[in-house]
């Protein structure tokens, strides 16, 4: 029996609960609006978002740019290629944002200056040995290193074995110019106490991206594609949740082929629609939107006429056995017209639709078999369309 063409859960192929359906059983259904097929649209709001998030990032770096160096460098490291992952997001939706670059540019100088020989994480550490001294208040530390980087450690300790320990700690063999760039670094620290975002959580953290990954996606995402672990993959996992859905509309379609059935207009329509906004986010489809073309046979009618005729045709015994399930489609109007291998239009299904709703106020085989007669006298007279 032919039935209306449906997926794994029961919804009908092509309808809005069907959609939905698919859409949450991946990442895709989290995302805000898309319990639709307008995969085109969302992924356009998707890359807005994240382009802003950009944006957000950009204003945040630039309120503290004097400070920056009290975020650990590896912070500073998975923020660089959070931002880049977004931006790999706003072009894949047909935005591009020019604050990426100048984001990550800002995370990795933020070590002071350009011309150091030295490293930022020695800087880093040289800074931390001032701020964390038991020994001298922080007035006093700050004060001895800025001697000794002008005038050498003997100096600065003037015979004070307690105080040239301490500066030759920090020192570590590496000269008064590192003493000097420590120092420079020890003060951002100093300015460093308020280092949060416009979201509340300090810039770095991970606090900080899990809150622009939830403005961006409005939701949490998957740890093995999130910032956690220093190179996120918003990209990769949007694109791997759209081809899913795209594998199950293909593998739904062909198998509602397989099984004979059929589409109403209005879902095979939203069905075609869905498949192209697939194809403008870059999944290919293989143009199994022609599948619903040919599942679209459905021209409806009296489900008990049209068994009453299938099961007289039966009974007349002019054709093959036709299945008595009160669906009207391409196999009843080819065996009443006596056409095998005919194409024709919906139009024409219609048409002939009607003339055998007509043809049941025959009630003898005998009278439709007349009609039909009849009727495939009339057909050769007139044009059918191959």
């Amino acid at each position: 029996m032919s039935k209306e063409a449906t997926g794994n859960h029961g919804q009908v192929l092509g309808s809005f609960s069907y959609f939905s359906q698919i859409n949450r059983a991946t990442f895709w259904g989290n995302l805000p609006h898309a319990d639709s097929f307008a995969y085109d649209r969302v992924l356009r709001e998707v890359a807005d978002r994240a382009e802003h998030a950009i944006s957000s990032v950009y204003d945040d770096l630039q309120r503290r740019k004097d400070t920056l160096i009290a975020i650990p460098e590896s912070d500073r490291k998975k923020l660089a290629k959070q931002v880049q992952a977004f931006y790999d997001v706003s072009s894949m939706g047909g935005s591009f944002s020019g604050r990426s670059g100048d984001c990550v540019s800002l995370l990795e100088d933020s070590g002071g200056s350009s011309f150091s020989f030295f490293t930022q994480r020695e800087v880093s550490e040289g800074a931390k040995k001032i701020k964390d001294s038991w020994q001298y208040s922080s007035a006093e530390a700050e004060t001895l290193v800025e001697r000794a980087a002008k005038w050498g450690i003997d100096w600065a300790a003037d015979g004070d074995e307690k105080k040239k320990n301490f500066l030759k700690e920090i020192e570590d063999g590496k000269g008064q110019r590192f003493l000097a760039e420590a120092l420079q670094a020890y003060q951002k620290l100093g300015n460093g106490s308020d280092l949060n975002g416009r979201n509340g959580y300090r810039i770095g953290s991970d606090s900080y991206m899990h809150a622009l990954e939830r403005d961006v996606f409005g939701c949490n995402v998957p740890t093995s594609y999130s910032a956690d672990w220093g190179n996120p993959q918003y990209a990769k996992l949007l694109r791997e949740a759209l081809a899913e859905i795209s594998s199950q509309i293909e593998h739904h379609l062909e198998e509602a082929l397989r099984g004979n059935c059929y589409m109403r207009d209005e879902n095979a329509e939203r069905m075609r629609e869905a498949v192209w906004n697939l194809e403008k986010c870059g999944i290919s489809t293989f143009s199994y939107s022609g599948i619903a073309d040919k599942l679209c046979w459905y021209v409806g009618g009296d489900e008990y006429k049209i068994r009453q005729l299938q099961q007289k045709l039966n009974d007349m015994g002019v054709t093959d056995r036709l299945t008595e399930d009160g669906v009207y489609g391409t196999a009843p109007c080819r065996r009443w017209l006596g056409q095998t291998g005919c194409k024709q239009t919906r139009q024409e299904l219609e048409s002939e639709r009607q003339r055998m709703a007509d043809a049941m106020d025959c009630q003898t085989p005998s009278c439709l078999k007349a009609h039909h007669t009849f009727v495939l006298i009339h057909r050769t007279t007139v044009r059918v369309i191959i």
